[in-house]
C-alpha cells in the first residue's frame, strides 16, 4: 500500500501473536511548511484517504490499511490545524488484531 502525503507510516511486528505497533512520522517537508499549510495539506491527505477508501477494486488488506490510517488522520487533523502536535516525534500506536468471524469459523470446524 502505498498512500503519498504527509506522513511515514511503518508497522513493527510485536511477538506476541496478533500485535503490532504503527509508527507514525511527519515528513521534513510537511514540518517545514507554515501551520496554515500544513493544515491545508493535511486536510487535503484525509480527502485522498476517503477518496481510496471508496475505492472498490482495492483487496481487504489493503482497504483495511487505508481505513486505519484515515481513521488516525481523521482524529489528528484539528490538532494537526492548530499547532498542538511536536511534528519531529514518531507517534506509536499499539494494535491487537481480533480474530475475525471467518477464523472463528475455521478454528470451530478444526475441532
Amino acid at each position: 500500500m502505498s498512500i503519498e502525503g504527509p506522513l511515514s507510516v511503518s508497522v513493527t511486528e510485536m511477538e506476541e501473536p496478533g500485535k503490532r505497533e504503527l509508527h507514525i512520522s511527519f515528513n521534513p517537508d510537511f514540518q517545514s511548511l507554515a501551520l496554515e499549510q500544513q493544515g491545508s495539506e493535511f486536510s487535503n491527505y484525509v480527502d485522498r484517504l476517503k477518496q481510496q477508501s471508496s475505492q472498490s477494486d482495492a483487496d481487504s488488506a489493503e482497504q483495511q490499511g487505508i481505513m486505519t490510517i484515515l481513521q488516525i488522520a481523521e482524529q489528528l487533523l484539528p490538532h494537526i490545524q492548530s499547532g498542538e502536535i511536536p511534528l519531529m516525534e514518531t507517534i506509536v500506536i499499539e494494535i491487537h488484531q481480533q480474530p475475525g468471524l471467518a477464523d472463528l469459523i475455521k478454528q470451530n470446524e478444526m475441532h
